[in-house]
């Protein structure tokens, strides 16, 4: 079992790391499932049924081109620029934002991704269900 302060650590931690808005908004929506940033004004938080957030301003979460109209459940995001952010989730699906739109990507499976993270924007990694790994450039 857990020490019982665990959870009042891990607020005041990422209190530092996170605006207080974007705090507030991942308090009150319990089925946003993922959140990264490479700045504080390019962060984005995506969740459950197709919800997508992004945090362009350090203070207010807005949302930005329509995701395709999907209500996939989203479980993990990664960012490199404002003009180059990803969204990965259920049933294979991988979104790359663009700037302006997110546009799918086609991947060999349809297992649901769990995460996403690169070294740059040349080199990406998607994990997901039955030990799905994929590497790619724009994957």
């Amino acid at each position: 079992m857990g020490h019982p302060q665990c959870p009042e650590r891990m607020i005041r931690a990422t209190a530092r790391v996170f605006p207080q808005r974007l705090q507030s908004i991942l308090r009150r929506f319990p089925g946003l499932m993922a959140v990264f940033g490479n700045a504080p004004t390019n962060v984005w938080v995506a969740g459950d049924s197709g919800v997508v957030y992004r945090l362009a301003s350090g203070t207010t979460l807005t949302l930005p081109a329509a995701v395709t109209n999907t209500s996939t459940n989203f479980h993990g995001t990664w960012v490199t620029s404002p003009t180059d952010s990803y969204i990965v989730g259920d049933g294979g699906t991988v979104l790359h934002f663009d700037g302006s739109n997110w546009l799918p990507l086609a991947v060999p499976v349809t297992s649901a991704f769990r995460a996403i993270y690169g070294t740059a924007a040349q080199n990406v990694y998607v994990v997901g269900d039955n030990g799905v790994v994929l590497q790619g450039i724009g994957l």
